[in-house]
């Protein structure tokens, strides 16, 4: 096999990319080390829905129907509203919308 330029330019820029940390390898960009826009909004919701659960877990004086209420009504409103920024991110990759 000839190894020309540009096989010899990708087996050592391969090579810097699995030996090189992250940090030192200034030729890749790598997320490992940034934090996105939506970080501390993200954030903000888990630290939310530990409470929740935590709150469930330690309170002893719940009635069924206040856990089928939660369960039933009020966590599948979530859970739509999740599905509902799955499908605007999907359309934003997409360039549907702006």
């Amino acid at each position: 096999m000839k190894i020309t330029r540009e096989n010899l330019k990708n087996m050592i820029l391969q090579e810097m990319a699995t030996t090189l940390s992250p940090k030192d390898n200034k030729n890749r960009m790598n997320v490992m080390y940034r934090n996105g826009p939506f970080k501390m909004l993200v954030q903000s919701v888990w630290d939310t829905l530990d409470k929740l659960e935590e709150s469930i877990r330690q309170s002893g004086d719940l009635e069924p129907v206040d856990l089928e209420g939660l369960k039933n009504s009020d966590l599948q409103r979530l859970n739509d509203k999740l599905q509902i920024i799955y499908s605007v991110i999907d359309h934003k990759l997409a360039g549907r919308i702006e």
